[in-house]
């Protein structure tokens, strides 16, 4: 689950490797602030991420560790 929190309106969410390639890309049309995204990192290899969201006016990048 990713957390919306702080953001509105049209959201998009973008996972990352650390080569900066894109491995997950998602717009969450309608974000409320206070919900939570869920994401489905099934796919991903075990490693470390970066998650970004973005909208009109704000951005925040965080690191994820998928470890099965």
């Amino acid at each position: 689950q990713v957390s919306t929190a702080g953001f509105t309106g049209k959201v998009s969410l973008e996972i990352y490797d650390l080569q900066g390639r894109v491995v997950y890309s998602e717009v969450i049309a309608n974000a409320q602030g206070s919900e939570r995204a869920v994401v489905d990192v099934s796919d991903l290899d075990n490693g470390t991420y970066v998650v970004r969201m973005s909208s009109s006016v704000k951005a925040l990048a965080s690191k994820l560790v998928v470890r099965r």
